[in-house]
């Protein structure tokens, strides 16, 4: 019984990688087309370099990249590694939802979480927005997870929803005031609102502390190797989607131990 439990497990952990993947490949669609605000319901694909159409076996995830070393089969041109990173990036992500939240009620949220933020992050980093279409699908997502498996909770997941955004909006008002120029994006604003509603106020809030934390770490260093200019733009989009991911995957696991490395140091100050 248990063997068959277990191929069960690897066969069920199986169909969720190939998910993930198939998914991210729709993603890599809506990197592409949502900033140029081109429709997603055409499925008309072609080369953006010689315009060949590209036909089914060109766009089988993961393994056309690989099959055609990527690049096009018609005029050479090199395929973007984005392309196989978030099919790829999604799939790991959709795994480690499913081993970490196996149930229905949970893992459901999180994959639909996972499906914003990936996008969200790509689109941030290359084209410095973060797109209302894809807040109000996260929004509409997350307040419907919300109505069918959280209806107790309801309450916590609001104030989660409020309380990170409302924080973000005061920092930008704060800077616009005494800096002179925008600290937080609407957009970021929006992003933390809609996390919030799947995450709760406790994990929101560590999203955000370790989304802090990695961003102020890459910022200081693209700052001293003058990869970017003091006041220049510094999307922070896709450190709000790494504190994310991990507040949903691991947060279990980090506050505890946040706790008590807390209380040592504490305790090492007050003896």
């Amino acid at each position: 019984m248990d063997t068959e439990l277990g191929r069960l497990w690897w066969l069920c952990s199986a169909g969720i990688l190939v998910l993930g993947v198939c998914v991210g490949s729709f993603l890599n669609l809506c990197i592409w087309r949502i900033p140029q605000k081109i429709s997603l319901r055409g499925f008309d694909f072609h080369c953006p370099d010689c315009e060949a159409r590209l036909s089914t076996g060109d766009l089988v995830p993961l393994v056309s990249y690989a099959l055609l070393r990527g690049r096009c089969r018609h005029c050479g041109a090199r395929i973007a590694p984005r392309y196989p990173a978030v099919e790829a990036l999604t799939g790991i992500l959709y795994l480690l939802c499913y081993w970490q939240l196996p149930s229905l009620g949970k893992l459901l949220p999180a994959l639909l979480l996972i499906s914003v933020l990936i996008p969200v992050a790509f689109i941030d980093a290359e084209h410095s927005i973060i797109p209302n279409g894809l807040m109000l699908f996260g929004a509409a997502a997350g307040l419907g997870c919300m109505l069918l498996f959280h209806r107790d909770a309801w309450r916590t997941d609001i104030i989660g929803a409020v309380a990170p955004a409302a924080i973000l909006f005061f920092v930008d008002v704060l800077s616009r005031l005494i800096l002179r120029q925008e600290g937080m994006g609407g957009g970021d604003v929006k992003l933390m609102a809609v996390v919030g509603l799947f995450l709760g106020l406790r994990m929101v809030l560590l999203a955000l502390m370790l989304a802090v934390v990695a961003g102020g770490l890459v910022g200081a260093t693209m700052l001293l190797t003058r990869k970017i200019k003091p006041g220049g733009y510094f999307p922070f989009g896709p450190f709000l989607a790494v504190g994310s991911c991990a507040a949903l995957l691991y947060g279990g696991y980090i506050i505890p131990w946040y706790h008590a490395a807390a209380g040592f140091l504490l305790g090492m100050m007050a003896g």
